[in-house]
C-alpha cells in the first residue's frame, strides 16, 4: 500500500461488463465537467481520453457497485491512453471535481505492460508529501510543462480487472508508451469525504468490502 494506490486482489469487475467499452454516452459528455473541472479529454483530439461511460452501463456498475462497497459509488467513466502513448498529467480533487481518489480497473491493455504514474510540478508543490491538495487549484499542466512534473510513484498493471484505489489529488497520468494494445480502465468515483487514508483504514479493518 501507499498514498498513491493500493490493489484490492480480492476484488475484480465481472468481465462481461468490458462489452460496454466501446458504448459511448454523448449525450451525457457535458457531466465530465464536475468531475474533471474546465477541461474535457476527447479521444478524437488526443492520445488520452476520459468518457463518460453509457448510462445503462452506469446503472448496472452502480449495483454491482452498491452489493460490492460499503461506500457509494458517484459515476462510472473510461479513461482511455492510446497504444504506445502516455496520458496526460492531470489531477482531480475536492476543489474542482469533488472527489479524492477513485476505484480502477484494468478493462483492456496489457498487463504488466501499462499501468500509472503520480508525480509533482515543482512550481506548483509547497511540499514533497504525497498528500498535499495544493496542485489542484493551480488547474492542469500545460503542454509544454508535462516534461517537466517529477514522477514519485508508479503502478503497474500485472492483472486484469483487478480493483486498484487510485489518488486522484495529486497529479498523476497513464503509462502505456511500451505496450502496442490500448489501455482503458473503469474509473469509479466516490464522493471527496473519502480519502486514501480512510479507505485504506476501512479495508485494513475488513470494513471496505460486503
Amino acid at each position: 500500500m501507499s498514498d498513491y494506490t493500493f490493489t484490492i486482489p480480492e476484488l475484480r469487475v465481472p468481465e462481461e461488463f468490458s462489452i460496454w467499452i466501446d458504448k459511448d454516452s454523448s449525450d451525457q459528455q457535458k457531466q465530465i465537467q464536475q468531475f474533471l473541472g474546465n477541461t474535457i479529454y476527447n479521444q478524437n483530439q488526443s492520445d488520452f481520453a476520459v468518457e463518460l461511460a453509457h448510462h445503462d452501463y452506469i446503472k448496472l456498475i452502480r449495483e454491482w457497485a452498491n452489493d460490492t462497497f460499503n461506500i457509494p459509488i458517484a459515476n462510472a467513466f473510461h479513461v482511455r491512453t492510446a497504444p504506445n502513448k502516455n496520458g496526460i498529467w492531470h489531477c482531480e480533487g475536492p476543489t474542482l471535481s469533488s472527489r479524492r481518489m477513485a476505484f480502477n480497473f484494468l478493462v483492456k491493455g496489457e498487463p504488466g505492460n501499462t499501468g500509472s504514474q503520480w508525480g509533482i510540478y515543482p512550481e506548483w508543490a509547497t511540499t514533497r508529501s504525497p498528500l498535499d491538495e495544493s496542485a489542484e487549484r493551480y488547474g492542469q499542466i500545460k503542454e509544454e510543462n508535462q516534461s517537466k512534473v517529477e514522477v514519485m510513484g508508479e503502478h503497474t498493471n500485472n492483472t486484469m480487472y483487478e480493483c486498484f484505489a487510485y489518488n486522484t489529488t495529486i497529479l498523476h497520468r497513464s503509462i502505456n508508451e511500451n505496450s502496442s494494445t490500448e489501455r482503458v480502465l473503469l474509473s469509479l468515483t466516490i464522493p471527496e469525504k473519502f480519502s486514501m487514508a480512510l479507505v485504506q483504514k476501512m479495508y485494513n479493518e475488513g470494513n471496505l468490502i460486503k
